[in-house]
């Protein structure tokens, strides 16, 4: 209901700005990833996007690094174990965090840890960052509507989520034939 909520009272160019908005707070996670699999010129590319839309493009709201052909990647913890070769584990099912394994629940926790953005320390920073996440959620739920949607009407949705999870994380590595199994 959020999701379709937020869906109602903002326009698509606000939803965009607020898509940017998070995408750019996650560049400095998808660098440092970029720095531990050994992909320094997509550590580099991504710095240079962080730059280009943390200044030109006000805070992340507006993305002129796509503009000038500078793509976005995301990178993650549990994507660089995986590069590692740590295998991936059964697949899980959480609240609130939804699809998972052991190797990207242990990732989505040192990402939190790897982070430089959650390092510095201001008044109510702890609210901000709640916010902020709350906010990317909200966004991140609201794009997948119409796909929550279709799924729904899959005869059998967990399979369907759990191939198309497994596919997707072994398109992320690089490694697609390790997780099809």
């Amino acid at each position: 209901p959020v999701a379709h909520g937020y869906r109602a009272i903002t326009n698509e160019p606000i939803r965009e700005g607020v898509g940017n908005f998070t995408s750019n707070l996650n560049e400095p996670l998808t660098f440092v990833n970029h720095v531990l699999q050994g992909q320094i010129p997509d550590a580099g590319a991504t710095f240079g996007r962080f730059v280009v839309n943390t200044t030109v493009g006000i805070v992340g709201i507006f993305d002129p690094a796509s503009a000038i052909g500078m793509q976005r990647t995301t990178e993650d913890f549990g994507q660089t174990l995986g590069k590692w070769g740590v295998q991936t584990g059964p697949y899980l099912v959480l609240p609130l965090l939804g699809s998972t394994t052991p190797r990207d629940l242990f990732g989505k926790g040192a990402d939190i840890v790897l982070n430089p953005l959650n390092y510095p320390e201001f008044e109510s920073d702890g609210e901000i960052r709640i916010g902020v996440a709350a906010l990317g959620g909200i966004d991140a739920r609201e794009g997948a509507i119409e796909a929550i949607e279709e799924l729904r009407n899959q005869v059998d949705p967990y399979t369907t989520v759990r191939r198309l999870y497994d596919r997707t994380r072994a398109l992320d590595i690089g490694n697609a034939p390790e997780t099809l199994n």
